[in-house]
């Protein structure tokens, strides 16, 4: 891409000297029947396609060495497929003034433009800018022209850059705005040297349809700080393109439905010039607002695995270093449909705060700031009760240790969740703290609950063949396999939910902390013992209140 642009850059500028040349030893009034198939050549001659470029008008003031451009028109067609446009570049105007004497064209060492302003420009171009062919020049030049650009403005462009054209998947639109300061373009020039005095752009209503077919990507502005390393977006939102049961439908397994929101982003300290890797200082994410709904209906299949981030950190070609990413303000909320129901288990965290540290797979880094990735956040669980966790995860292996807590909150909200995927809910109950701490590796995990917790009471509504609610019997059940007070009295000890959960690969490790945290729930509330009845009750032909050995009557 970097190649590409560079490559444009300088036919603009090629453009601009024929005009300035031309115009100085012909002055004469209509130049573009001297200067249109002089561009024309040139261009054709660099590209392998059908290159066609116009113009309207060039007019040009001698005093003060200026020149005016008008209605540009430059595209470019595949000659083997001429119905496909490979390249296309509009102008409203192109204006710029020159700071050279006359006298320095006899033998021009250097070019030095006061201001280059560029009006509305509209390009297609492609992502793959390979597709845009370049003849390969034998001959030589014997000196580079030194080129100096005291002031560069383009102003209300728009941008599309295409995967396939004619195809709305893969497409980027946006808006662009730049501003550059004293730019030098030597036999010398490159990234690593490339310092204007200030160079800014803006991106406004970026647009992106990505070639799964299935999202996009809009943001509302991105302004971007060259000079200091700085980025800022405002308003990005990350979404699919359909409705949850169109999404379901048309990837027919089970796909996590994904949108993510954020009211601001901002990173500072970017190593832009490194384009072969992603270095940052720190990223802030506020007011962001993350959705996932998963749909039971559809099978997982058996050959999907998915990867945890450490492991795709180690994979990378990219190196990649982040110090800090931090996250405030912002909103977690997940749906699951189980397979059968109506109705979706819910749950959420609020004000959710965080900060994710040491994101690197670069060896310098982990032997400098250590070879751990830390997670540390908080946010209030169904807007009550405060839970806090710290996570840490090794760089250098799929290990990992996860500890928390939530503190008090009323039971009764989880229901929300619960009582559509397991056949229990919670009628009452008072959460006094709830403290978790389990470790492993990216195939299983080991650890601990204590859940304090005083009057819980639970009940079903589990209906039998008649649809009759069976909530007595399985209550009393409940009640019986689970006390109503952790510990029992002052006397008694703590029951521990002591859990081991092996990961289902084929999900991701926030599937996997939330399983394993929900098995040491579920080794405490004796879960399991309620489902294996509920099991029994569906597979036996006796009475249900028979099966459970409590007569018709209780």
């Amino acid at each position: 891409m970097l190649k590409f642009f560079k490559w444009f850059f300088a036919y603009i500028l090629l453009l601009l000297i024929i005009g300035i040349i031309v115009g100085t030893f012909y002055f004469k009034y209509n130049l573009k029947p001297k200067i249109q198939p002089l561009v024309q050549k040139e261009i054709s001659n660099k590209l392998q396609d059908s290159a066609v470029f116009s113009y309207e008008d060039l007019s040009i003031n001698f005093l003060n060495k200026s020149a005016n451009i008008t209605n540009i028109k430059f595209s470019l067609v595949d000659k083997e497929k001429p119905e496909d446009t490979i390249a296309r570049l509009t102008l409203d105007e192109i204006s710029f003034q020159i700071g050279n004497s006359y006298f320095d064209f006899t033998s021009l060492d250097s070019l030095s433009i006061k201001y280059l302003n560029l009006k509305n420009p509209e390009a297609f171009l492609p992502m793959d800018t390979e597709k845009i062919r370049i003849k390969d020049s034998k001959e030589k030049t014997e000196k580079q022209i030194i080129l100096f650009l005291k002031s560069i403005n383009l102003n209300e462009g728009n941008i599309a850059l295409y995967d396939k054209p004619n195809e709305k998947v893969g497409l980027l639109t946006t808006g662009i705005k730049i501003d550059c300061d004293s730019l030098l373009i030597d036999e010398n020039f490159s990234l690593e040297n490339f310092s204007p005095a200030s160079f800014g752009a803006s991106l406004f209503n970026v647009d992106y349809r990505l070639k799964d077919d299935f999202h996009r990507a809009k943001i509302e502005l991105v302004n971007i700080n060259f000079s200091k390393g700085g980025i800022g977006l405002k308003n990005a939102v990350f979404e699919p393109i359909y409705s949850k049961k169109r999404f379901a439908e048309r990837k027919g397994v089970e796909k996590t439905y994904l949108k993510i929101k954020a009211d601001s982003l901002t990173v500072s300290d970017w190593k832009w010039k490194e384009l072969e890797g992603v270095f940052a200082e720190e990223i802030t994410l506020v007011g962001g607002n993350l959705y996932a709904h998963k749909d039971k209906n559809y099978e997982l299949p058996d050959d999907r695995f998915v990867p945890i981030l450490t492991e795709e950190l180690r994979k990378s070609d990219i190196p990649i270093y982040i110090k800090k990413v931090k996250v405030e303000d912002s909103f977690i909320g997940y749906e699951q449909l189980s397979k059968g129901k109506e109705k979706t288990g819910k749950l959420h965290f609020d004000n959710v705060e965080g900060e994710i540290t040491n994101i690197s797979n670069v060896k310098d880094s982990i032997k400098n700031t250590g070879n751990s990735l830390t997670i540390e956040a908080s946010g209030n669980f169904y807007g009550k009760g405060k839970l806090e966790t710290t996570m840490n995860y090794s760089l250098e292996s799929s290990a990992f240790q996860i500890e928390g807590s939530l503190s008090e909150m009323e039971i009764a909200p989880i229901n929300n969740f619960i009582q559509n995927i397991y056949p229990v809910k919670v009628k009452s109950g008072k959460t006094d703290k709830v403290e978790f701490d389990f470790s492993g590796d990216n195939i299983k995990s080991k650890g601990e609950l204590r859940f304090y917790y005083s009057g819980l009471k639970l009940e079903s509504e589990i209906k039998d063949e008649e649809g009759k609610l069976l909530d007595k019997a399985v209550t009393k059940v409940g009640n019986w396999v689970l006390a109503q007070n952790n510990p029992k009295s002052e006397e008694d000890e703590m029951e521990i939910g002591r859990f081991e959960h092996e990961r289902d690969t084929r999900k991701s490790m926030f599937n996997f902390w939330a399983k394993s945290v929900v098995a040491g729930f579920k080794a405490t509330f004796g879960i399991d013992e309620i489902e294996e009845t509920k099991e029994r009750m569906e597979d036996e032909d006796k009475n249900f209140w028979e099966k459970l050995g409590f007569g018709n009557d209780d």
